[in-house]
């Protein structure tokens, strides 16, 4: 995230689509145990949302919940 910060010019718009930690106890305990089977096809079902959330120099903008189940989020995130 931090490339990502420092490639983006001044007052750009960042955009990431991802899967992220599940709020919910129940899920995210589920998503902690298949991150080694999801590793291999390129990303983690462990990773919390404040990763891409606390990135200095990039603010968040909005958060909001995509595909099918709503397990992905797109979030939009300026440069400042």
């Amino acid at each position: 995230m931090r490339e990502i910060r420092r490639v983006c010019r001044p007052g750009g718009t960042v955009l990431v689509v991802n899967h992220f930690l599940s709020e919910n106890f129940l899920l995210a305990a589920a998503e902690r145990v298949l991150t080694p089977a999801s590793q291999w096809i390129g990303f983690r079902m462990d990773l919390p949302v404040r990763i891409a959330l606390e990135v200095p120099g990039l603010t968040p903008r909005a958060m909001e919940r995509v595909n099918l189940f709503g397990l992905w989020r797109l979030l939009t995130l300026h440069r400042d």
